[in-house]
């Protein structure tokens, strides 16, 4: 276990004194991870490990009236930042915790310089950080064929666009006052709320309208880092409770759940991925919809089935089962399947239609952008082309992982007929 720093340490004693206990744990230096909680003895399942009052959150309770009235139509996120983006002497013990701009810099995508057009191309060198990043972040595909309409609609759908979307919604609202702060100094706190936030709904009190309307920042409980798996945190009418979900030898890392979200989603609101992530998929709707006339879109829109399509590990999801069948079926055929009145030959049969178009269309032009993208950063890296380094390191983990998970849904999700056919473009 190594020692936080004076900052964190003088930070305890502040949370001491705002009434947070914390029994058997303390934030340590976790290597290549930067600060997590670390157990000092042995830990019980079911011990409440650390208790944070409610007075100590900082919450839409904590903003004046006054301030709320004079940011009227921005979203609490919005509104959060602006208060601690104009309120700098407050909770100064806890800000000095924070992630600093540089931080943020690195770590998350949105501060990335935007591309030209917003297109990578493999043919230039590498000048731009969101060039390297996975289609499930930005929307964006380099090598699969898409028509000019897919594409666009897979950028105005992606995470990043979606982010931006948010941020520049709360900007405008602020930007339209005069007040006084840059850009980049509103985006920093609408960051700091964007990745430290924890969602809170009181049983006392009216439901909200949207997972917003109930966010709170919350000292000391934002140390804990997240695992697929972790300990419990609890919300009730005194405050917020972690308790402890299993035993913990001395040393060990205790951790929290985010909730199943993949890797992409981690990286692009949280800044950092998973090294193993049960819950990792990678979303296919541009390569399945480019393919998709108007009909097809017509009949999957009515059943149910247009859009939402993800690749596991596993293979693909239910509903890109569905979509596949409605491109090499006939009508008649599809609502069997869908209804789930086929017969074991047909089911075979349809299987190897549908399989070869998974092959042709999702998981060889999918893996052809990783195994591009990787042999990219390798060049990159020796040219140095890509800084800081800890962008170039991410990177080339993520789409390594996006490699395996597809070579993965290939080996499991395949029928062995259409395997022999394909494994000579996918491994």
């Amino acid at each position: 276990m190594v020692p936080p720093g004076d900052k964190h340490d003088i930070f305890i004693e502040w949370a001491k004194r705002q009434g947070i206990s914390m029994n058997g744990i303390k934030p340590s230096k976790i290597p290549e991870r930067g600060l997590g909680i670390v157990a000092q003895r042995p830990i019980k399942a079911r011990e409440v490990l650390v208790h944070v009052p409610l007075s100590v959150l900082l919450t839409t309770d904590s903003v004046p009236d006054a301030f709320k009235e004079d940011h009227k139509g921005i979203t609490v996120h919005g509104l959060l930042a602006s208060f601690l983006a104009t309120h700098k002497t407050l909770l100064n013990e806890w800000r000095a915790t924070w992630p600093s701009t540089k931080d943020f810099a690195i770590s998350m995508p949105i501060c990335w310089r935007p591309l030209p057009e917003g297109r990578r191309q493999f043919d230039k060198p590498v000048s731009e950080s969101t060039m390297i990043l996975p289609p499930g972040i930005t929307g964006v595909w380099a090598k699969a064929n898409l028509t000019s309409e897919t594409q666009e609609e897979s950028i105005v759908s992606s995470l990043l666009f979606k982010q931006e979307e948010r941020y520049q919604k709360d900007w405008a609202n602020i930007s339209s006052k005069s007040r006084p702060m840059s850009s980049k100094e509103y985006m920093y706190y609408w960051l700091i709320v964007n990745t430290r936030c924890f969602y809170y709904n009181l049983p006392t009190r009216q439901k909200p309208q949207t997972r917003d309307d109930h966010m709170a920042l919350c000292p000391f409980i934002d140390y804990f880092n997240h695992a697929n798996v972790g300990c419990m945190v609890r919300f009730a009418d005194d405050g917020f409770s972690v308790i402890a979900d299993r035993d913990y030898e001395v040393g060990e890392e205790l951790y929290v759940s985010y909730g199943p979200h993949s890797n992409d989603f981690l990286f692009a609101e949280y800044g950092f991925i998973l090294k193993e992530n049960k819950w990792d998929t990678l979303k296919i709707d541009a390569l399945l919809l480019s393919f998709f006339d108007s009909r097809a879109r017509q009949n999957l829109d009515q059943a149910g089935y247009l859009g939402n399509y993800v690749l596991c590990r596993d293979g693909v999801c239910y509903r890109t089962q569905v979509a596949v069948r409605e491109a090499v079926l006939s009508h008649q055929d599809w609502t069997m399947f869908i209804e789930g009145n086929e017969n074991a030959m047909q089911e075979s049969q349809h299987e190897m239609k549908a399989d070869d178009l998974i092959c042709q269309k999702i998981l060889v032009p999918y893996h052809n952008e990783a195994t591009q993208m990787l042999e990219l950063l390798g060049k990159a890296a020796l040219e140095g082309k890509i800084e800081p380094q800890e962008i170039l390191v991410v990177m080339h983990r993520r789409w390594k992982q996006i490699q395996l998970l597809i070579e993965d849904a290939f080996n499991f999700g395949i029928n062995p007929g259409t395997q022999v056919k394909f494994r000579h473009l996918l491994l």
